[in-house]
């Protein structure tokens, strides 16, 4: 790898990282190219050079907050042979993902959430994760803790349920943005869900 190229990653990063704290701050919709040079102390030209548009950089931060997040829990998956000590720790991990990266928290809750891009950055992420609870909860059945059965349709069950504690939350707070406070009681009540639905899998 040449120091070029070297610079050209450090520079791709530093663009990121830009463009998630005003993401995170504004949402996609009020969010401007502007911002995002203004926050790097550069120029907008050289911005576009990477980026032709924001819905274009608002993806590719998104992927990698959804990439870091996907990345740690196969990481514990390799670590750990359990699949009900793997479910809790999913459900603790996804939770402080979802409190540090903004924008995938509250991409479903955005003001162009019906646009094709975060259409296709819900489905994408949606996929990836119910592949990693199945592969959890198969490990559970190999290991002799889980009874058989569809474990698509299991994983499905169980991301569908929190995110609905998710949004129930949002609701209930009107605002994307979550306190401390209220990540907490939520990471309470989905460890809950998470045992409970252990003890309808059991053998």
């Amino acid at each position: 790898m040449t120091d070029s190229t070297l610079k050209d990653d450090d520079k791709l990063n530093n663009i990121l990282k830009a463009a998630q704290k005003k993401f995170a701050q504004f949402g996609l919709a009020k969010t401007t190219m502007n911002d995002i040079a203004l926050e790097l102390g550069m120029g907008k030209a050289s911005l576009y050079y990477y980026f032709t548009c924001k819905e274009q950089l608002f993806e590719a931060v998104v992927l990698k907050e959804q990439e870091e997040f996907i990345e740690n829990i196969n990481k514990s998956i390799k670590s750990t042979d359990s699949g009900i000590a793997l479910l809790e720790v999913y459900v603790k991990r996804r939770q402080v993902h979802f409190e540090n990266c903004h924008n995938l928290s509250k991409l479903k809750y955005d003001s162009l959430a019906s646009s094709p891009i975060v259409c296709k950055l819900l489905g994408d992420f949606y996929k990836k994760e119910a592949e990693v609870v199945k592969t959890i909860l198969e490990i559970g059945v190999a290991k002799g803790e889980f009874v058989e059965g569809d474990m698509s349709e299991k994983a499905d069950f169980l991301i569908l349920v929190m995110q609905g504690l998710r949004l129930a939350t949002i609701k209930r707070k009107n605002d994307t943005i979550l306190s401390k406070q209220d990540h907490a009681v939520l990471t309470k009540h989905l460890v809950t869900t998470v045992d409970m639905f252990v003890k309808s899998i059991q053998k």
